[in-house]
Protein backbone atom coordinates (compact mmCIF):
# COMPACT_ATOMS: atom_id res chain seq x y z
CA UNK A 1 0.00 0.00 0.00
CA UNK A 2 1.26 3.12 -0.92
CA UNK A 3 1.58 6.06 1.51
CA UNK A 4 2.04 8.77 -1.01
CA UNK A 5 0.49 12.23 -0.27
CA UNK A 6 0.57 14.78 -3.03
CA UNK A 7 0.54 18.96 -1.88
CA UNK A 8 -1.08 20.98 -4.72
CA UNK A 9 -0.60 24.44 -4.38
CA UNK A 10 -3.01 27.25 -6.42
CA UNK A 11 -0.27 30.71 -5.85
CA UNK A 12 -1.89 33.48 -6.87
CA UNK A 13 -0.03 37.35 -5.77
CA UNK A 14 -1.43 37.58 -2.43
CA UNK A 15 -2.53 33.82 -1.34
CA UNK A 16 -1.84 30.40 -1.77
CA UNK A 17 -4.62 27.57 -1.63
CA UNK A 18 -3.33 24.45 -0.10
CA UNK A 19 -5.05 21.14 -0.88
CA UNK A 20 -3.28 17.60 -0.07
CA UNK A 21 -4.28 14.54 -2.15
CA UNK A 22 -3.92 10.34 -0.86
CA UNK A 23 -2.06 8.21 -3.77
CA UNK A 24 -3.95 6.54 -6.45
CA UNK A 25 -7.19 7.76 -8.62
CA UNK A 26 -9.83 7.20 -5.67
CA UNK A 27 -7.68 8.84 -2.83
CA UNK A 28 -9.12 11.53 -1.06
CA UNK A 29 -8.39 15.09 -1.59
CA UNK A 30 -8.55 17.84 1.28
CA UNK A 31 -8.91 21.66 1.32
CA UNK A 32 -5.91 22.43 3.83
CA UNK A 33 -7.02 25.85 3.52
CA UNK A 34 -5.46 29.28 2.11
CA UNK A 35 -1.86 31.03 3.27
CA UNK A 36 -0.78 34.60 2.92
CA UNK A 37 2.10 34.29 -0.57
CA UNK A 38 4.96 34.79 2.12
CA UNK A 39 8.14 33.29 2.99
CA UNK A 40 7.54 33.38 6.08
CA UNK A 41 3.91 31.64 5.64
CA UNK A 42 5.15 28.75 2.94
CA UNK A 43 7.96 28.01 5.95
CA UNK A 44 5.48 27.43 8.74
CA UNK A 45 2.84 25.34 5.98
CA UNK A 46 5.92 23.03 4.76
CA UNK A 47 6.80 22.71 8.65
CA UNK A 48 3.44 21.67 9.74
CA UNK A 49 3.18 19.57 7.03
CA UNK A 50 7.07 17.88 7.85
CA UNK A 51 5.45 17.52 11.43
CA UNK A 52 1.95 15.80 10.45
CA UNK A 53 3.94 13.54 8.74
CA UNK A 54 2.22 14.63 5.20
CA UNK A 55 5.24 15.57 3.52
CA UNK A 56 8.54 13.91 3.45
CA UNK A 57 10.02 15.18 0.03
CA UNK A 58 9.00 18.25 -1.95
CA UNK A 59 9.37 18.06 -5.67
CA UNK A 60 8.21 21.27 -7.52
CA UNK A 61 7.49 21.71 -10.97
CA UNK A 62 7.17 25.18 -12.84
CA UNK A 63 6.93 26.15 -16.38
CA UNK A 64 10.07 24.60 -17.51
CA UNK A 65 11.57 23.95 -14.45
CA UNK A 66 11.74 21.39 -11.73
CA UNK A 67 13.24 21.36 -8.60
CA UNK A 68 13.56 18.03 -5.43
CA UNK A 69 13.95 18.69 -2.10
CA UNK A 70 14.56 16.00 0.17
Amino acid sequence: MSTAKFIGLDVHNETIAVAVADDGRSGEIRFHGTIPNTPDAIRRLVSHLLRSGELTAIWVHGRGWALSLH
